[in-house]
């Protein structure tokens, strides 16, 4: 089994990848692939609250990121074209540590147009994992987790597209 070590220095984490998902190994996810999503709420930049109930029968792509994440930065305007070319998928990003009020202008200034939500104490967050992001999760209709990934690799990413194609 092949091992690719990746670092970030600017969200400082080492990342371990092998042919296995890092996900679905790590100790620090909470969520499985299989189980139900955690029924969260959060708010989101548009002043609505919502819960994983709201998206129901629906393929939902979940992110999390941080603001001062490079990786997240960078995958950003991917999921927003995702957005654009997959309207029947509910695309989430959650703003690790961050306030509504901090994410509104940041989701103006990189024309984030699917829901942006804050998750100030971490509480939504916590539920799937303890740390590293950005942190991918896919749900399919049914609301099962059935992909998760952490960290931005592009051919990662375009597998991950992949599997979501599957769900539709």
């Amino acid at each position: 089994m092949q091992t690719i070590i990746r670092l970030s220095i600017c969200c400082s984490f080492l990342l371990l990848a092998t042919t296995t998902s890092f996900a679905q190994r790590e100790s620090s996810t909470k969520t499985e692939i299989g189980q139900k999503v955690p029924q969260v709420e959060f708010k989101a930049t548009d002043g609505k609250t919502y819960s994983m109930k709201d998206f129901e029968g629906k393929v939902v792509w979940l992110n999390f990121f941080a603001t001062w994440c490079g990786p997240c930065l960078v995958e950003i305007p991917e999921l927003e074209k995702l957005s654009e070319k997959y309207p029947d998928v509910v695309f989430i990003s959650i703003g690790r540590g961050h306030e509504v009020e901090d994410l509104i202008p940041f989701a103006e200034k990189k024309k984030m147009t699917y829901i942006v939500g804050a998750d100030p104490d971490k509480e939504v967050y916590l539920q799937f994992a303890d740390k590293y992001i950005p942190r991918n999760v896919i749900i399919d209709k049914e609301g099962n987790i059935k992909l998760q990934e952490i960290g931005y690799k592009e051919e990662d990413f375009k597998a991950l597209v992949k599997h979501m194609e599957e769900l539709l």
